[in-house]
Parts: C-alpha cells; sequence; structure tokens
C-alpha cells in the first residue's frame, strides 16, 4: 500500500448528527491486520457534522497520518499493517480515539430516529512519487537531446 492513498466521497443528510458534548466527532481511515489497527490521526480525518453536501476525503496511507488504537494495544507496526490488511474502512470516533483513556464517553447520534450517511467512491489512490517525478523529468529531457542528435 505504500504510494497509495485511501479515498472516498462522504455526505451526511442531516447537520450536526454526531452530538458534541462529548469529544470533538471524526470520521477516521482505519486499517486493521489480525488484532492490530491503525486510525488516521485528527490532522487527516474530517468531523462528520460538517458535510451536508458530497464532499471528497484522500489520506496517504503513511506512518504520520495514522497512530494505533487503542493506542496501547497490537503487536504489528504500520508497516507489517499496511503490507498485510484484513480490512480497511471508516469509524465514527471522538478526538480520543483511545476507549480506554479517562473522561472517554464515547460518540453518540444525536436525537433522531433515522440517520443517512453515504460513502460513494470508496478505495485506493495512486499517490506520485515526488522522487520519481524530478527524475523522470531530465530523463525525458535527455531521451529528446539523444533523439534530435540521432536524427541530425
Amino acid at each position: 500500500m505504500t504510494g497509495l492513498a485511501l479515498t472516498t466521497d462522504f455526505e451526511t443528510l442531516e447537520a450536526d448528527l454526531f452530538n458534541t458534548a462529548g469529544p470533538t466527532p471524526y470520521a477516521r481511515f482505519y486499517i486493521i491486520s489480525g488484532s492490530t489497527c491503525f486510525v488516521s490521526t485528527d490532522a487527516v480525518s474530517w468531523d462528520p457534522n460538517n458535510d451536508t453536501s458530497w464532499t471528497t476525503y484522500q489520506v496517504a496511507v503513511n506512518a504520520t497520518n495514522f497512530m494505533l488504537w487503542p493506542i496501547d494495544s497490537g503487536s504489528l507496526t504500520f508497516a507489517q499493517v499496511i503490507a498485510d490488511p484484513d480490512q480497511i474502512g471508516i469509524v465514527f470516533t471522538g478526538s480520543t480515539p483511545n476507549i480506554t483513556a479517562p473522561g472517554y464517553t464515547g460518540l453518540g447520534i444525536n436525537g433522531t430516529t433515522t440517520t443517512t450517511i453515504e460513502l460513494d467512491n470508496f478505495g485506493t489512490t495512486a499517490v506520485p512519487e515526488p522522487g520519481i517525478l524530478l527524475l523522470l523529468a531530465p530523463g525525458l529531457f535527455g531521451a529528446g537531446l539523444f533523439r534530435k542528435r540521432k536524427i541530425a
């Protein structure tokens, strides 16, 4: 999964769907292998209360954008989890996605009998590697010069 990003289009049909009395609500990408789970950090996750129209979210799959969840569990490293994932998806959590953290009250849905959360185009996309792009341009330029000399 190196060089990939998780991506989805997301919307909820109800504003302020998740209660904000407890922790700040977040929609997070997760990757699981065995009993080890990594979730996207606050910096790259989003507040699902703000999306009453379709919005695209994309998170590069790298160790900076993901954290172990719960924080004190799991025996695999991030590299091991992304090398052989069992599950990839989206989970809704609070700003403290460690369910054993002191003061964690969970993330509830506001008093509504029907809830609609929509996801579309969930999957992975390739993330261009900057190093490859830097090498590609001079290579193409050199190939063009070589061809020009050969023709002349």
